[in-house]
């Protein structure tokens, strides 16, 4: 006995069409999801890296997607704080950072410059300094280059981006120690900017 059956799909698939543009003019019913571009603030990007972190991973741990957003919100937390540390060697040296993703060395060149201009704060938060380099250097062991929770493998398409051993992670963990990373490092922004 065949039957034969049709599908019939109740909505129109939308696709690419001619029309379509990625930066077009904003109409009039759009306005409510308008977003300005400022492209020449700095902690603009380092705050919306962070913002976007913690909204995807408060969303993740109360619905659904965990171990679909677990990468863009490591990704998104690991930008905030590459942002945030070039942003303060910036500050603090008034030349550019190196332009990799390395936070090791990003973090020890920032790390150095601090200790030179604010020595007694430097000596006073020691605890602080020595656990937010103690918890960059654990981040870049899994993800030295800003790699790992980007891709699924490396550039050389064969082994894995991220090491065999990171099985699981709890996301309202992650959130809470980048924004204690994060809370260290707008401490040191705001000391610089008590300077005369």
């Amino acid at each position: 006995m065949n039957k034969k059956f049709s599908v019939k799909i109740p909505v129109e698939i939308p696709y690419p069409s001619s029309e379509d543009n990625f930066f077009s003019k904003v109409k009039k019913e759009e306005r409510r999801s308008t977003a300005y571009i400022k492209n020449d603030d700095w902690d603009i990007y380092t705050v919306g890296y962070k913002l976007a972190g913690d909204i995807l991973a408060d969303h993740a741990s109360r619905k659904c997607g965990h171990d679909l957003l677990v990468y863009p919100i490591v990704f998104l937390y690991r930008q905030h704080l590459e942002l945030a540390i070039k942003s303060l060697i910036i500050k603090s040296n008034n030349t550019k950072p190196e332009t990799n993703h390395n936070l090791n060395a990003l973090w020890t060149t920032c790390l150095g410059l601090l200790k030179k201009i604010h020595p007694d704060i430097a000596k006073e938060r020691e605890n602080e300094l020595q656990n937010t380099t103690r918890l960059i250097e654990e981040l870049c062991r899994y993800d030295p280059m800003s790699f790992a929770f980007r891709f699924q493998l490396n550039r050389d398409y064969k082994t894995s981006a991220l090491p065999n051993d990171l099985k699981e992670v709890s996301l309202m963990n992650i959130m809470k120690v980048f924004g204690n990373i994060s809370n260290e490092l707008d401490y040191w922004f705001l000391a610089m900017s008590d300077e005369p």
